[in-house]
C-alpha cells in the first residue's frame, strides 16, 4: 500500500505567492527522495496550503521526514508556525 503524506501549512498574510513559488520550485530536489512517486500541493484556504507527497510505502514516507522537516525549515520567514505533517497508508490513483 502507497505512504501518502499531507501537510499543511499556515502562510502568512501576503506570502502565498512566495509558499507556492518555493514549494514548485521543489521538483529536483523531491524527485531525489527514496520512494517518492509524486507530490504537489492544493490552496485550501485563505493563508492554507496543503503539501500532499505519494511514496511507494507508508515507510518511505516516514523515513523522508527528516528532508520534509528541512525544506519547510527553509521557509520559516513564510509561515506563522511548524507545519503540520501525517503520514497514511492509502492508495493513490492517476488516470
Amino acid at each position: 500500500m502507497a505512504g501518502i503524506s499531507k501537510t499543511v501549512i499556515s502562510v502568512q498574510p501576503g506570502q502565498m505567492q512566495n509558499a507556492q513559488d518555493y514549494i514548485t520550485s521543489l521538483s529536483d530536489r523531491v524527485a531525489s527522495i527514496d520512494g517518492i512517486i509524486s507530490y504537489g500541493f492544493a490552496v485550501t484556504g485563505e493563508n492554507e496550503l496543503t503539501v500532499v507527497g505519494v511514496y511507494g510505502t507508508k515507510d518511505e514516507a516516514e523515513a523522508a521526514t527528516p528532508v520534509v522537516q528541512e525544506v519547510f525549515g527553509e521557509i520559516a520567514s513564510m509561515v506563522t508556525g511548524a507545519p503540520e505533517r501525517g503520514v497514511f497508508e492509502g492508495e493513490w490513483f492517476t488516470k
